[in-house]
């Protein structure tokens, strides 16, 4: 059940548990607008600017930050069979946990299945990939992808 944003976005429907029961749900359309422009930055900055939606994603967009940063600075944890807090994560000393939060970085999300490579250099590599085939080859390559 588990959706990336890209694929909410791209199909317009969201997965949900909904009183015990797994349902989908279609998204608003000023989302579903976003379609295709997730990995390109200039688009994005665009269709939030149409949909007058800046200063909102960007408070999102620090919530969501700042969740990040507590969880990559916080000792990970886990309760015994007692009830204990047990520490679980090598960060347990708060110098290395500042060294975490002073090195904390954010970076776009990446489509699952690519590697974190942008569309480009996605592109770059099918590219040297095709120089070193034949046209006879490239057909192939072609057509199968058609199927």
């Amino acid at each position: 059940m588990a959706q990336s944003m890209y694929e909410i976005i791209e199909i317009g429907k969201i997965e949900v548990n909904h009183n015990g029961e797994d349902k989908e749900f279609d998204i608003p359309e000023w989302l579903k607008a976003a379609a295709g422009k997730l990995e390109n930055e200039e688009e994005l900055l665009n269709w939030a600017k149409e949909y007058e939606i800046i200063h909102a994603l960007i408070h999102a967009g620090i919530a969501d930050t700042i969740i990040g940063l507590r969880a990559a600075i916080r000792p990970a944890g886990k309760k015994d069979k007692d009830g204990n807090m047990v520490v679980t994560s090598l960060i347990i000393d708060a110098e290395k946990a500042q060294i975490r939060a002073d090195e904390f970085v954010i970076k776009p999300k990446t489509r699952p299945g690519t590697g974190g490579k942008t569309p480009e250099q996605r592109q770059a590599e099918a590219l040297k990939l095709l120089a070193g085939l034949t046209p006879a080859q490239i057909a192939e390559v072609l057509l199968k992808a058609q199927r």
